[in-house]
C-alpha cells in the first residue's frame, strides 16, 4: 500500500499540462478539437522533451491497482485517480488509444501473477469507471445531435467531451463486447454524427474489427470503409490491440457446426479486408498463431455453396501472395491438388461460370475472383508439386469448364487461363534452380508430357485467322507455351549431356523427346505460319550447345548414353526439318523473322551449331532471308540491318559456349567470328571503320561482343589440353583447330585499335569528350585471357608455340603502352618459361624467350637476368642432355638450325655457340640491365663484358645486310626440309606399325599365358591420356621423341628435377 501511495504522489507531482499517455503537453492547459489533428494528434500540442512517456504509462498502470483495495482510507485516492484519468482522456485521442493499450497490457500481466477470479473482479471495477465516463459523453452527444437540424449534424457540432467519448467507445473493447450497450448508447449517436459525412478515424481501433462482422448495416459499412480507406500498415501492436481478440472471437463462431451461411459470408468478407493489410511476419507469427487456423478453416468452408466463395478465394489469394510458405506449412500433408478439387467442385463455382457475361466489368465480376487466385497459387508451389497442380488445373480449365452449359465468355477466359497455366509451369521448370538434378529432370519430362496432351488445343488457336477475336486474346499464351516447351526439351537434353559428361548416374527411361509436340509443329509449319516459325526458332536456340556423346562398349553408362544419342538424333532431325520448312516461306514472312530479337538470336546461334545438317540449314536460311549467296555476306547483311541486335545475339551464343565449355561448337565459332571480324574491321568497308555507333545501345553491344570473344577464347585456351586427352577428334583436326584459334586471336588482337577508335569516336560524339578509359577497358579482357593463353607456349608444335609466343609478346607490349600490368599468375608462368624450368618447359628458341623476357620486363618494370641452369646440373642430368643432342643431330641432319642462324644475326660468330642453354630469370636487384641487353649480357655467362661489347660493336654493317638478304632463301629451304622430314616420319611410322602388328600376331598365342594375371586388380594399366602440351615431367631427351601433336607424356626422375630446382633457387638467392 505504501508503494502505491508513493506512486500516486509521484503521479501528482507531474506538470499540469503534461499528457500522461503520449509525449505531448498543452502549454495553455486546455483541450483541442481532434478534427484539426494530423494522425489524431492535436496540432497545437508540443512534444515534451526529457519526459519518459513509457515510464508514465507504466506508473499510471501500477496506480490503477489501488482499486483492488477496500476501505474508506483508499476512497480519496481512488477518486483522485479517477478524476485525473477523466481529465487526461479529454485532452487528445492519442491518450485515449494509449490508455486502453496500457490497460490491456496491465491486465495481461495481472493474469500471470494472480488468480483469474481476482483479476476479473479488478477488471470489472476498471470497466465500470470507464463505462460511466463513456456513457456520460455518448448521452450528451445524442442530445446535441438530436436537437440539431439534419443538415447541421456532424462532428463539428459536438463539444470536446462528446467527441472524445465517442472515440473512447470505439477503443474500449469491454464496451464493444456488450451488445446492449452498443445498441442503446452508441448506435444512435454513431448514426446521427454520420448524417452528412462519415465519422473518420485515422488509426486502427477495436471497433473497426468488431463492427466488420456486425450484422447491423450502418456499423458494418463504417468498418468496411475504414479498412478500405486507411493506408497505414498494421503493426504488431495494432494487431494485438485492435484485431486479435475480435478476429479470434468471430473465427470461433464460424467453426461451429450450426453456423449460419450468412455469418460465414460476412466473416470471409471482413477477413479478406484484414488479411490484405497484414505483412508476412504478422501472418506467420500473429494470424496463424490464433486458436483457429485460418488456412485450414478456408479449406473446410470451400464445401459451402454460398456467395461467400468469392471472398473466401480472395482471402486465400492474399495469404498465398503474402506468406505462401506459411500457408502450405499450415496445410501440412494436404496436397495442392486437394485444394484445387475443393474449389472447382463447389457448386457456387459452377453458378458463377454459368452466369458470367461479357458485358460485365471483369475487374469487379465474380468471374475474376474465380480465376485470379490461380497465378499466386502456382507461384507458391515448389517445382516438385507444380506439374501435378498444372495437370489438375488444365483438366478443369481446358476440359471440364469448356462444356456447353457454361457461358461462352467464361469458357474463353478459362481457356486463356489454362494456356497461361501451361506457360507458367513450363517457365518455372525452365528457370528452376534444381533443373540440373535428377528430380528436376523428371519434373521437366512430366511437364512436357502434360503439354503434349494439350498441344492440339494450342495449335487450334494458332491456326485461327489473325483477325479472329479469339486468336487475338489467346495467341500470345499459345505461342509462348510452344516456345518454352521446345526450349525446355533442348535444355533438358543439355542437362543430361552435362550429367553424363561429369560421369554421374542418370536414370534411364526418362526421354525428354516429346514426339507429339514436334509432329504438330512440323505439320503446322508446312502450311507457312510465320508466327509459329518465330516461336519455334526462339525455342530451339539452346539446341546449338548439344553434341553426340562418344560411346565405349565397356562404359558403365553405355545404355544411358545410347538413349541420349537416340534422343539427340530425334531432336536433330526435327530441328533440321523445322529450319528446312521455314526456308521455304515466302520472302515477306521471312522478313518478319528479323523483327524480333529472340529470332535473330536463334539465327545467330545456328552459326555455332556443330551438326552439319542443322548448320547448313541455318546458313541457307540466313542466306535466303538476306538474299545473299555467301555466308560472310549474309552475316554482313544482318549487321548492316540490325547492328546491335545481331552483335548481342553473337555475344549470347558466345556466352553459351563459355558457360558449357563444349568442344563441338568451337570450330564453327572460330569460322563465324572470322567472318564477323572481317565484316566489322575490313580495311576497305568495315562497319566499325565506316560508321559511327548510334547511341549507348550500339556502344554497349560492341563492348559486349569484344568481351565475349575473349571469354570464348579463354575457354579454348583453358580446355584444349583436356579435349586432347578426351580424344574429342583426331590429331590432325585438333592441330588445325589450334592453328585457327591462334589465327583468330592474333587477328582479333590486331583489330584492337579499330574497336578502340570506333568506341572512342562514338563516345566523343555522344558526350562531347573522349573517354580513353574505355580503351583500357578493352584491354582488360585479353589481359584476363593471358591466364590461359600462356599455357599454349608449351605446345609441341613449333609453329603453334612460336605463334603463341608472338601473340604473348604483342599483348604484353600493348598492355605496357596502356600502363596496365599483367596479373601475378601469368607473370609467374612466363618467368618459368624464360628460366626454362620444368614447369615452363617449351620448344621456344632462345630468341623467342628473349623477346618474351623483354616484353615482360617492360610490363612489370623489373629487369631480367639469365641463369645457366644446365651448367649446374648433376652428372645424372648431363647424360640425358648429351643424348638429346645426339638424337637431335641425327633427326635434324638436313634441317637448318634456325636458332643458331638467329643468334649469328644478333652477335658475332664467336659468341653463338652457347645460346641454347642459357635462360633469363626475374631479378629486381639488377637495375642497370634493360630488356634484350639484360638477356644478352646474362647469356654470355661469366665472360668479359668489355670483350663481348667490343665484339658486338665490331659487327660490320655489310655483314648484317648480307644476312638479311639471305633470309628469304633460308626460310624457303627450311619449309622444304620440314615437309621432307614430315613425309619421312610418316613412312617410318607406317613401317614401325606394320612390324608391331606382325609381332603381335606371332606372339599372341605363346605369350597369352605369360601375361595373364599380371597387374593390380581394379587398376587401369592403359597408357595415360595423350597430351598436346609439353609436360613438366618430360626430360630434354624425350621432348623430341613425339613428332605428333599428341602423345603420352614421358617422365624423368624426381631426384633430377628436385636437384635442378634447388640449384635454380640458389642462383635466384645469391644472384649472378
Amino acid at each position: 500500500m505504501g508503494d502505491l501511495l508513493a506512486r500516486l504522489k509521484e503521479l501528482g507531482s507531474l506538470p499540469q499540462g503534461l499528457h500522461w499517455f503520449c509525449p505531448l503537453f498543452d502549454d495553455a492547459g486546455h483541450s483541442v478539437d481532434t478534427s484539426t489533428s494530423v494522425n489524431g494528434a492535436p496540432t497545437d500540442l508540443k512534444e515534451a522533451p526529457a519526459n519518459d512517456v513509457e515510464r508514465r504509462r507504466r506508473l499510471v498502470s501500477e496506480c490503477l491497482q489501488i482499486f483492488a483495495y477496500d476501505g474508506e482510507h483508499v476512497v480519496p485516492h481512488q477518486k483522485y485517480l479517477i478524476r485525473h484519468i477523466d481529465s487526461q482522456l479529454a485532452r487528445c485521442d492519442i491518450c485515449i488509444t494509449e490508455y486502453y493499450r496500457s490497460k490491456r497490457q496491465m491486465i495481461d500481466r495481472l493474469r500471470h501473477e494472480y488468480e483469474e477470479e481476482e483479476v476479473e473482479v479488478l477488471v470489472g471495477i476498471f470497466d465500470k469507471q470507464d463505462f460511466a465516463r463513456i456513457l456520460r459523453g455518448l448521452d450528451r452527444a445524442t442530445k446535441i445531435l438530436e436537437a440539431a437540424e439534419p443538415q447541421q449534424r456532424g462532428r463539428g457540432l459536438l463539444d470536446d467531451t462528446s467527441q472524445f467519448a465517442l472515440f473512447e467507445a470505439l477503443n474500449c473493447e469491454a464496451f464493444l463486447q456488450d451488445p446492449a450497450l452498443v445498441r442503446d448508447h452508441l448506435q444512435n449517436p454513431m448514426t446521427l454524427v454520420q448524417t452528412n459525412r462519415r465519422f473518420q478515424v485515422t488509426r486502427y481501433v477495436p471497433a473497426a474489427t468488431y463492427f466488420l462482422f456486425d450484422p447491423e448495416p450502418t456499423r458494418c459499412t463504417w468498418a468496411m470503409q475504414l479498412w478500405t480507406k486507411i493506408r497505414t500498415p498494421v503493426s504488431k501492436d495494432d494487431f494485438e490491440f485492435a484485431i486479435r481478440d475480435a478476429l479470434a472471437k468471430h473465427m470461433r463462431a464460424v467453426t461451429e457446426p450450426i453456423a449460419d451461411l450468412t455469418v460465414i459470408q460476412r466473416f470471409w468478407c471482413g477477413a479478406h479486408l484484414i488479411v490484405e493489410k497484414l505483412s508476412q511476419d504478422l501472418v506467420t507469427h500473429s494470424l496463424l498463431a490464433l486458436e483457429v487456423d485460418v488456412c485450414r478453416l478456408s479449406l473446410e468452408h470451400l464445401q459451402f455453396a454460398t456467395p461467400a466463395l468469392r471472398f473466401l478465394l480472395q482471402t486465400i489469394q492474399s495469404l498465398l501472395e503474402i506468406a505462401p510458405q506459411s500457408f502450405w506449412n499450415s496445410m501440412g500433408t494436404i496436397p495442392p491438388t486437394t485444394v484445387i478439387e475443393q474449389i472447382f467442385n463447389n457448386v457456387q463455382y459452377d453458378r458463377y461460370m454459368m452466369e458470367a457475361h461479357r458485358s460485365e466489368d471483369y475487374g469487379t465480376s465474380p468471374l475474376q475472383d474465380m480465376l485470379t487466385w490461380i497465378k499466386p497459387f502456382m507461384a507458391s508451389l515448389p517445382p516438385s508439386q507444380k506439374v501435378q497442380a498444372c495437370r489438375s488445373l488444365t483438366f478443369q480449365l481446358l476440359d471440364r469448364l469448356q462444356e456447353e452449359r457454361f457461358a461462352a465468355h467464361a469458357r474463353a477466359v478459362c481457356k486463356k487461363t489454362g494456356f497461361f497455366v501451361l506457360e507458367w509451369t513450363l517457365s518455372s521448370c525452365n528457370k528452376a534452380e534444381d533443373s540440373h538434378s535428377q528430380v528436376g529432370r523428371m519434373i521437366a519430362v512430366e511437364c512436357l508430357e502434360v503439354v503434349g496432351n494439350y498441344i492440339q488445343r494450342v495449335m487450334t488457336i494458332i491456326a485461327l485467322p489473325e483477325e479472329d477475336p479469339s486468336r487475338k486474346e489467346l495467341a500470345i499464351p499459345a505461342f509462348n507455351t510452344l516456345k518454352v516447351a521446345l526450349m525446355l526439351e533442348c535444355k533438358t537434353l543439355q542437362t543430361d549431356q552435362e550429367t553424363l559428361r561429369l560421369k554421374k548416374d542418370l536414370s534411364p527411361g526418362f526421354c525428354s523427346y516429346t514426339p507429339a509436340i514436334w509432329a504438330t509443329v512440323l505439320h503446322r509449319l508446312n502450311q507457312g505460319d510465320a508466327g509459329l516459325a518465330e516461336a519455334a526458332l526462339a525455342g530451339i536456340r539452346y539446341f546449338t550447345e548439344l553434341e553426340e556423346l562418344k560411346i565405349d562398349a565397356n562404359d558403365d553408362r553405355y545404355k544411358v548414353k545410347c538413349e541420349f544419342n537416340a534422343t539427340f538424333a530425334h531432336l536433330t532431325h526435327s530441328v533440321s526439318q523445322v529450319l528446312e520448312w521455314i526456308n521455304d516461306f515466302c520472302p515477306s514472312d521471312l522478313d518478319r523473322l528479323f523483327s524480333h530479337p529472340e529470332t535473330i538470336t536463334a539465327l545467330a546461334a545456328l552459326l555455332f551449331c556443330p551438326d552439319d545438317r542443322i548448320y547448313s540449314a541455318g546458313v541457307n536460311l540466313i542466306k535466303t532471308i538476306s538474299s545473299e549467296v555467301a555466308r560472310k555476306e549474309a552475316i554482313g547483311c544482318l549487321l548492316r540491318g540490325f547492328f546491335d541486335t545481331t552483335l548481342n545475339s553473337f555475344s549470347w551464343a558466345l556466352q553459351l559456349v563459355t558457360l558449357n565449355k563444349t568442344w563441338a561448337s568451337c570450330p564453327r565459332m572460330l569460322k563465324t567470328l572470322e567472318d564477323t571480324l572481317d565484316v566489322l574491321c575490313n580495311s576497305q568497308n568495315g562497319l566499325l571503320r565506316t560508321r559511327t555507333l548510334a547511341g549507348v545501345t550500339e556502344i554497349e553491344a560492341v563492348q559486349r561482343f569484344w568481351k565475349q570473344q575473349w571469354n570464348a577464347l579463354n575457354v579454348i585456351y583453358d580446355m584444349t589440353e583436356e579435349w586432347g586427352r578426351q580424344k574429342v577428334s583426331d590429331n590432325a583436326t585438333l592441330k588445325e583447330f589450334c592453328r585457327d584459334t591462334m589465327q583468330l586471336s592474333e587477328r582479333l588482337f590486331g583489330q584492337y585499335s579499330v574497336f578502340a577508335s570506333a568506341l572512342t569516336s562514338s563516345i566523343e560524339a555522344s558526350n562531347g569528350a573522349g573517354d580513353t578509359a574505355g580503351n583500357c577497358g578493352l584491354l582488360t579482357h585479353p589481359a584476363t585471357t593471358m591466364h590461359s593463353m600462356v599455357k599454349w607456349l608449351r605446345l609441341r608444335d613449333p609453329y603453334l608455340a612460336s605463334t603463341s609466343a608472338s601473340l604473348t609478346q604483342k599483348v604484353l607490349d600493348r598492355l605496357s603502352d596502356a600502363q596496365m600490368k599483367l596479373a601475378e599468375k601469368p607473370v609467374q608462368f612466363l618467368g618459368y618459361v624464360v628460366q626454362g624450368t620444368p614447369k615452363g618447359r617449351t620448344h621456344l628458341t632462345a630468341h623467342e624467350k628473349a623477346e618474351i623476357a623483354r616484353a615482360l620486363e617492360r610490363n612489370i618494370g623489373r629487369p631480367v637476368l639469365s641463369v645457366d641452369i644446365d651448367s649446374e646440373r648433376s652428372d645424372s642430368s648431363r647424360a640425358p642432355s648429351l643424348t638429346r643432342d645426339v638424337i637431335a643431330s641425327r633427326k635434324r641432319a638436313n634441317a637448318i638450325d634456325f636458332e643458331k642462324w638467329g643468334s649469328k644475326a644478333r652477335r658475332s660468330a664467336d659468341l653463338a655457340a652457347d645460346d641454347e642453354d642459357r635462360t633469363p630469370v626475374l631479378d629486381p636487384r639488377v637495375g642497370e640491365l634493360k630488356g634484350l641487353q639484360a638477356y644478352r649480357a646474362s647469356d654470355l655467362g661469366r665472360g668479359n663484358h668489355e670483350t663481348m661489347r667490343a665484339s658486338h660493336d665490331a659487327l660490320s654493317a655489310s655483314r648484317i645486310s648480307k644476312q638479311r638478304s639471305q633470309q628469304a632463301v633460308v626460310q624457303a629451304a627450311f619449309k622444304e626440309n620440314r615437309e621432307k622430314e614430315k613425309q619421312a616420319k610418316k613412312k617410318r611410322d607406317a613401317e614401325a606399325l606394320a612390324r608391331i602388328k606382325g609381332r603381335s600376331n606371332d606372339t599372341s598365342t605363346t605369350e597369352g599365358v605369360r601375361v595373364k594375371g599380371l597387374g593390380v586388380e581394379g587398376k587401369d594399366h592403359a597408357p595415360t591420356g595423350p597430351s598436346m602440351m609439353i609436360s613438366s615431367s618430360e626430360s630434354d631427351t624425350e621432348e623430341d621423341e613425339y613428332d605428333e601433336l599428341f602423345g603420352p607424356p614421358p617422365k624423368i626422375s624426381d631426384a633430377v628435377r628436385d636437384y635442378q630446382l634447388s640449384r635454380l633457387k640458389a642462383k635466384e638467392h645469391h644472384g649472378p
